[in-house]
């Protein structure tokens, strides 16, 4: 599918253009799912985008730090979540 064809690709090219990986295209539901695809892999830390040169132009590029990532996003939750238990609730009043 369009999720495996973009980590394929990325996993071996490391920074793609988007005027590149559309290339293979055959119609506009063939983009729209791989576009669909390139969101999801991105939200989820297998890839970054940024602004190429030209116009509306993007650049994909893989996230070799995507485990290191992660760790630290769920190490600042877990932080989180214990600071704001730390904090009496102030929602709490006698009537």
């Amino acid at each position: 599918g369009s999720r495996d064809y973009m980590l394929d690709l990325l996993s071996r090219e490391k920074m793609v253009s988007f005027e590149k990986i559309f290339d293979v295209c055959d119609n506009k539901i063939h983009a729209i799912f791989l576009f669909l695809s390139i969101l999801e892999l991105a939200q989820q830390k297998y890839m970054r985008l940024s602004v190429g040169p030209g116009m509306n132009n993007f650049l994909v590029e893989w996230n070799e730090n995507r485990e290191a990532e992660i760790e630290a996003e769920a190490n600042a939750n877990i932080e989180s979540t214990e600071s704001s238990t730390d904090t009496p609730s102030e929602e709490i009043s006698a009537s």
